[in-house]
């Protein structure tokens, strides 16, 4: 079937908005499709090892308010195949990529099998050939053709993202899945940056900054996100208004804040009150604050940095933790042993898992910034408007990343060689040529591959 492709927000009429989620239940969260409705109910009819064969919103397939349908999906039925089509040319009038997705209705206590999904994908252009291969089941003799025809197990499949990518990202997945790599999420907390509610009246410029006098300076953090980091490195060049200390607010009544920030509270905070006290999830009487200030965010410690957007070039090390992040994510070390998977350990007692250990932050920085872990976003992160990837934690938690701690995969030598490479990141050299070829090396000698079984000769960006 080929169900109409309706975004919530174009749900204008309330009785199609009802019945949308009338149809998906429990399952309707957040802004749902009209096809997600069309799907689910259609598989809903299928008898035992009946099939279901839809068009849909290529989008579908890692959307966060799709999360619980096609979880809900992957219980009921086999994934037989998943398509996407590159591109938005296929259909004239669609306005999103089109994917496809063929279903089987398990049969009721039917023993789990090793199943796979056949995986189609074709780039602009070449929709029509691929649908051909598929009729045929016949494959292209290399990626070069601009589309590809190939089986993945269920190990590279998750609730997280059942998007159509390339070959080679999704056998990538398959191999470090079946090595059992740990993960960004099995590493780190990855936590979102900084909520203002309204960043006119919060965060200040440079100049802006130095025209406010000395002492009201103290309450605002440099900004790290979006605009500040580039090639690994982060630019003070934006200011948050930042009233938190280690213990919490530091400014706790309006008359406080007209005391001890007078200049800013004239020029940026009092013109825009009235928006301040109507922004949602604030108390009104407390309407200088930030809408969400991210308590782990009152301790000024060492952390990784990521843009909300971005590639390699957009993770950068905040080794004094003097940054406070806006428009980004943060990743948090988890320390003391809290990874998700069973790890080795030291001879003579506990490993120490500190992240302030001296090669480790430096390592890391090396790692993400690489094409080798570039590669690994193409996998799992779709890419927004601009080509570049969305680094939101749902995506960037199931990318794989060595254990650097596991030295029976990383030899001290290779840490060290990573965390130089890291510092040299840090001091702006990523644009170097030679460097990132060594960076790459590195990379996928840290994940256990030959450099070019990840990625192709260098392009210059």
């Amino acid at each position: 079937m080929n169900p109409p492709f309706v975004p919530w927000e174009r749900l204008t009429a309330d009785e199609d908005r009802q019945a949308v989620k009338t149809v998906l239940g429990e399952l309707g969260t957040g802004r749902v499709d009209m096809a997600m409705a069309f799907i689910w109910k259609g598989a809903g009819s299928l008898d035992n090892g009946a099939v279901l064969a839809s068009v849909m919103p290529a989008p579908l397939f890692e959307t966060e308010s799709g999360l619980t349908w096609r979880k809900a999906l992957a219980t009921k039925y086999d994934v037989l195949l998943l398509g996407r089509f590159e591109g938005y040319s296929f259909f004239r009038e669609s306005m999103v990529e089109p994917g496809m997705l063929v279903l089987r209705r398990k049969a009721p206590h039917e023993p789990p099998l090793d199943r796979s999904t056949k995986v189609l994908f074709a780039k602009t252009g070449r929709e029509e050939v691929a649908l051909r291969g598929l009729r045929q089941d016949s494959r292209p003799s290399d990626e070069d053709q601009g589309w590809e025809m190939f089986d993945v197990g269920e190990s590279v499949l998750s609730s997280a993202s059942w998007m159509p990518r390339a070959r080679r990202s999704m056998q990538l997945v398959e191999s470090l899945s079946e090595t059992g790599m740990t993960t960004v999420g099995d590493l780190f907390r990855v936590h979102q940056g900084i909520r203002t509610g309204l960043n006119k009246a919060f965060v200040l410029s440079s100049e802006e900054l130095k025209g406010l006098p000395k002492r009201e300076r103290k309450f605002f953090r440099p900004v790290a996100g979006n605009s500040t980091i580039r090639n690994g490195t982060i630019s003070p060049s934006r200011y948050v208004f930042y009233p938190y200390g280690t213990t919490g607010i530091l400014l706790k009544t309006d008359g406080e804040v007209k005391s001890e920030v007078p200049k800013y509270y004239a020029g940026w905070l009092a013109p825009n009150a009235d928006a301040l006290k109507q922004r949602r999830g604030i108390d009104p009487d407390s309407w200088w604050l930030l809408i969400r200030e991210r308590h782990w965010q009152w301790t000024r410690k060492p952390k990784i940095v990521t843009s909300y957007f971005g590639y390699r070039g957009s993770f950068a090390y905040d080794d004094m933790g003097e940054y406070a992040v806006v428009q980004g994510y943060v990743w948090l070390w988890k320390r003391n042993g809290t990874t998700q998977k069973p790890k080795p350990t030291h001879v003579g007692g506990k490993r120490d898992r500190s992240f302030y250990r001296p090669l480790l932050p430096w390592a890391y920085l090396g790692i993400v910034n690489s094409r080798v872990f570039e590669s690994l976003l193409e996998a799992f992160c779709p890419r927004v408007q601009g080509g570049q990837f969305n680094l939101s934690t749902r995506f960037v938690n199931r990318v794989f990343l060595p254990d650097l701690l596991d030295d029976l995969r990383v030899t001290a030598m290779l840490l060290e060689e990573l965390a130089d490479a890291g510092r040299r990141i840090h001091r702006g050299d990523l644009g170097d040529t030679k460097l990132m070829g060594t960076i790459d090396e590195l990379a996928a000698r840290a994940y256990g591959a030959p450099t070019g079984s990840w990625i192709d000769p260098p392009s210059g960006r």
